[in-house]
């Protein structure tokens, strides 16, 4: 799954079936500022890491007011996806997962 979130150790439970309800799965891969306000809603302190398509582009207000969304596109175009992943922690479950069953 896409969505990558870092949650307080209390605050992860099992919170995925309800979360899932809530997202609208046409919204190309979780990516979308409908679903960044839900997590952050739902979970007080949770910092959402949605990777954006390659075709995203910043909102409008984004020179301004620059939503999480914005600032991860244009962080990616100036610095490049992998040096967005390494800064935000991107993949670092995945790591996890793969120490763990080895």
């Amino acid at each position: 799954m896409p969505l990558q979130t870092k949650v307080k150790a209390e605050k992860v439970g099992n919170f995925q079936p309800a979360l899932l309800e809530r997202i609208h799965p046409a919204l190309t891969a979780y990516d979308g500022e409908q679903n960044r306000k839900e997590l952050a809603n739902r979970f007080e302190g949770v910092e959402v890491i949605i990777p954006p398509p390659k075709t995203a582009v910043p909102s409008p207000q984004a020179e301004t007011a620059p939503t999480a969304r914005d600032k991860d596109i244009l962080a990616i175009q100036t610095n490049g996806k992998m040096a967005w992943q390494k800064q935000t922690g991107y993949g670092q479950r995945a790591r996890g997962e793969t120490l763990m069953g080895r």
